[in-house]
């Protein structure tokens, strides 16, 4: 009987899951894509984002307002902390 102080977990576990590709399918799209786009039916193809200006801006004055936040706390403890390493010293 073996004695151990640390015991080693399993390895995980590598869980590929395997996609089934039908070529049929996939040229019959291709075809039906080349149709719509010849006969100018269907979707276009161009990318539209839909993330605003005001959506980063907002995002990064939070950041920013966070930022500021932590800084001045830090300031804070650091100023209390040596008031009473002073206060203790004399």
């Amino acid at each position: 009987m073996r004695i151990t102080f640390f015991k080693t977990g399993k390895p995980r576990q590598f869980k590929y899951v395997p996609r089934f590709y039908d070529q049929e399918k996939e040229e019959f799209e291709e075809r039906k894509r080349e149709i719509e786009r010849e006969l100018g039916v269907g979707k276009d193809e161009v990318y539209h984002h839909n993330i605003s200006r005001g959506t980063i801006a907002r995002k990064f004055s939070q950041r920013k307002k966070a930022n500021r936040s932590t800084v001045m706390r830090l300031l804070i403890i650091v100023t209390i902390i040596i008031l009473v390493v002073v206060y203790f010293l004399r």
